[in-house]
Parts: C-alpha cells; sequence; structure tokens
C-alpha cells in the first residue's frame, strides 16, 4: 500500500519529468531523440521505464502534445 510520503514522491517525479520534457522542447529535440536519451534520475531508485502503452516514447509524445508541441 503506498503511503502518504510514496504519493509525494511519485507526484515530485512527475513534476520532474514535466519539467525535463519542457527542457527537450525548448531544446528543440524531437520526441524520438528526447525519448533516446530519457534516463530515470538517479534519486529515483527502484523506479522502471514501462513499455506498456507504448512506454516512455508514448509518455514523451503525450507531455509534447499537452504542452503545445505537436509530433515529431
Amino acid at each position: 500500500m503506498m503511503k502518504p510520503a510514496d504519493l509525494r514522491e511519485y507526484a515530485t517525479f512527475n513534476s520532474d519529468f514535466v519539467t525535463w520534457v519542457r527542457g527537450e522542447i525548448k531544446a528543440g529535440k524531437s520526441v524520438d531523440a528526447a525519448a533516446a536519451e530519457y534516463k530515470i534520475p538517479d534519486r529515483y531508485k527502484g523506479y522502471t521505464v514501462s513499455t506498456f502503452l507504448g512506454g516512455i516514447k508514448n509518455n514523451i509524445q503525450v507531455a509534447y502534445n499537452e504542452l503545445g508541441k505537436k509530433k515529431k
């Protein structure tokens, strides 16, 4: 069962991910380039990149779309 501290950490992880994606967009990176470079920050020990529902590339594409930058 997830504890409040676990939920805070997961929220921070997601916030850090969005910040990272914004940086990739600002740098002019494509979704493919960003996905190829993504690494989970060391501070999130035990976290893994899932392949479920398109994996990290799909997550990055969704973030690009929601942040206003469309396809690759």
